[in-house]
């Protein structure tokens, strides 16, 4: 292909790295399989480390004790789809569950389709400073806003750095595995945010097939890198859906409902203050419904 000159590169780049998923899918599965026994020791020996780090979470601290309860933290290999109708606040809880990883000490990447980098920095420092996203992003900030802004950025620079930013415009379900892999390997990020599903792209001749390889595609990064990813979903138009959403509010939700291995329905009841995070899937805890300030 590479010697074909009707070949466009950057398809060629996202041919490339279909395909070398699907061969570290192949190497993953001819490992040598696990007897029961040593699974069990596996465990055991897991349940001791926690036991004596007095910690009840097993994968990366999410931030929000709350659903620590439910997922014991983010795992290995999940796909996670938070899914909000818009201005509920889908964006916000992601931003301040990047915040959280990054504290603890993780590398995270947050590939925003939909604002631009200016908008979602802006979005970070407004949570450490209390100051409005948007007057910070359009420079209309005072002079003790300002201040109050620089003061958080020296503060909490040492953990900050570890938040990844790639502002893309457009990506295609076959360039899903490329970007993660070469941040996973240039950064040594840990957990991916993607904002949001319905913006990645596909060739598939109808929506519902569309989203199938989009979903099927980010479920295959997230088993192939063993890393954690997490994908913001918008809801079909439903009365109700802002404040009581159902996993079948998810647009063209078959396969994403086949696919997570987490899914969670972010609601807000009107004049409400708290995020009603209702778990609808977890194949790792219970499903139920929590509050968040």
């Amino acid at each position: 292909r590479a010697y074909d000159v009707d070949v466009d590169v950057f398809d060629l780049f996202d041919f490339m790295d279909v395909e070398t998923t699907a061969i570290n899918e192949i190497i993953d599965k001819g490992r040598s399989e696990l007897t029961y026994a040593d699974a069990l020791n596996l465990v055991i020996e897991r349940v001791k480390i926690l036991t004596d780090s007095e910690s009840s979470l097993t994968g990366i601290e999410t931030g929000f004790k709350k659903l620590n309860k439910h997922f014991g933290g983010w795992q290995p290999t999940d796909f996670v789809v938070i899914g909000a109708r818009p201005s509920v606040g889908k964006t916000t809880f992601a931003v301040n569950a990047c915040m959280n990883i990054a504290r603890a000490g993780h590398h995270v990447l947050f590939i925003s389709l939909e604002m631009n980098e200016t908008e979602l920095v802006s979005k970070i420092a407004s949570v450490l400073t209390g100051v409005d996203s948007e007057r910070i992003t359009h420079g209309e900030m005072n002079d003790d806003e300002r201040g109050r802004v620089a003061k958080a950025s020296v503060e909490n620079g040492a953990w900050t750095s570890r938040i990844h930013i790639e502002d893309i415009s457009s990506l295609k379900d076959t360039q899903v595995a490329g970007v993660v892999q070469r941040a996973v390997k240039r950064l040594g990020v840990e957990v991916i945010v993607i904002d949001y599903l319905q913006c990645i792209t596909s060739d598939g001749n109808s929506p519902v097939e569309r989203m199938t390889n989009i979903s099927r595609a980010c479920k295959s990064v997230a088993k192939a890198t063993k890393k954690r990813l997490i994908e913001l979903s918008q809801l079909k138009r439903r009365d109700g859906a802002e404040e009581d959403p159902e996993m079948s509010d998810l647009r063209e939700a078959g396969q994403i409902e086949a696919d997570g291995d987490i899914i969670v329905m972010l609601g807000r009841p009107r004049g409400a203050a708290m995020l009603r995070c209702k778990v609808v899937k977890n194949k790792v805890g219970p499903i139920g419904v929590v509050e968040i300030p």
